[in-house]
């Protein structure tokens, strides 16, 4: 699977999972960081191994509802920003050998929210990645 429908995928997939609870998928993300460090504190003093794992799924999910709810920030899709994180930072780690260069990556995002997946895939294809997120 490549890794921009996957991200999206899962993305959308904890969204209908919060849909259905009291408060929803779409929240302000200051209120979900808010909930995400309060569940950080909890893992920290969770004591088994139950509640340790408990409360790492608490974490995973805020995190991940805060990732779906990033959008909200720049007026965009959940696919456009899912494609621009992974532009930006595949010209950082894999293009520029870690070296931030904010023009090439600002153009890997122009690209990237202009709805351009295929110069994304490109990249990740000829990269040092893992085959599994090769796509």
């Amino acid at each position: 699977m490549k890794p921009v429908p996957a991200v999206v995928s899962a993305l959308r997939a904890v969204g209908h999972l919060a849909d259905h609870g009291p408060s929803g998928a779409v929240r302000p993300i200051p209120t979900l960081l808010q909930r995400l460090q309060q569940e950080v504190a909890e893992a920290h003093q969770a004591r088994t191994r139950l509640e340790k794992a408990e409360e790492a799924a608490d974490v995973m999910y805020y995190a991940l509802l805060i990732a779906f709810n990033a959008p909200q920030l720049a007026g965009l899709s959940l696919g456009a920003v899912v494609r621009a994180m992974f532009a930006k930072y595949a010209v950082r780690f894999i293009v520029n050998a870690r070296r931030k260069d904010r023009e090439a990556e600002y153009q890997a995002i122009a690209k990237a929210i202009e709805d351009m997946p295929r110069d994304i895939e490109k990249v990740l294809r000829g990269s040092n990645l893992p085959p599994s997120l090769h796509g």
